[in-house]
């Protein structure tokens, strides 16, 4: 089980190349708090992103609050996509899979989806599949990458599932898809364009410092290749784009 954190900020030149991509833009939260986060979300989602996909699990001791200022920030948010982790309590009780939430608190009527990845192998670690969707509870919970997609562009994601089984294997094009990235501290600045985001699909997550949450990749060896290893960030946008690209 893997768990996603999606919030990066770090601004690249919006040069295209045949692989940079239109859709998506990716907010590093680093190491902040849910109040900083909170007022990061009031900030972006007043610059009109088309979808706001926040794939981080606040764990960390906190006060009420900054809870409330999180809470609210995400109900005031029109297209937002929170982050959702799949545990199978099986082995424990007997039953099926349960429903992780990112909050200990749930934000009435937002959208979940689940940030869980299929390892290459049992013992690999490294993210290959996603399954697109799992029933819990007698409820169809659709994958993280899938919800964001979905409220993107709806017939482009529909026709991607009508033409995909459940597993889907995740295409990371050799490492290369470029992603504008940008810092809280940059989303913070008076001179931040809003343009950047405005239409767009808006990440939120965890991009370091550490390498937590950062993951080897399948890649063949090709000396070409810009990495091999991904933040679960950047593996969620390389889905995204995956679908929306077809």
């Amino acid at each position: 089980m893997t768990r996603v954190f999606i919030l990066c900020f770090l601004i690249f030149p919006l040069s295209c190349s045949s692989q940079d991509s239109e859709h998506i833009v990716i907010i590093g939260v680093a190491e902040a708090n849910r109040l900083s986060i909170a007022k990061g979300l009031e900030k972006l989602c007043l610059m009109q992103p088309k979808v706001v996909g926040v794939n981080l699990f606040f764990l960390e001791e906190t006060t009420q609050s900054h809870d409330a200022a999180l809470m609210t920030s995400i109900y005031n948010c029109e297209s937002i996509v929170m982050a959702s982790s799949l545990i199978d309590v099986a082995p424990i009780n007997g039953g099926g899979l349960e429903i992780e939430h990112s909050l200990d608190v749930l934000v009435v009527d937002k959208i979940e989806g689940f940030t869980n990845f299929i390892p290459e192998s049992k013992d690999s670690g490294i993210p290959k599949y996603v399954s697109t969707f799992e029933i819990v509870e007698n409820a169809k919970e659709h994958h993280f990458s899938i919800q964001v997609a979905i409220m993107f562009d709806s017939l482009k994601t529909s026709d991607f599932l009508v033409n995909h089984g459940k597993i889907l294997a995740i295409d990371y094009r050799q490492g290369k898809r470029q992603f504008t990235k940008i810092t809280l501290d940059q989303l913070f600045s008076n001179d931040f364009d809003s343009k950047i985001l405005k239409d767009k699909i808006v990440l939120v997550g965890y991009l370091g410092p550490s390498n937590e949450d950062e993951f080897m990749i399948p890649l063949k060896y090709d000396a070409k290749s810009t990495k091999h290893a991904m933040y679960s960030t950047e593996i969620l946008a390389n889905l995204i784009e995956q679908i929306l690209e077809r």
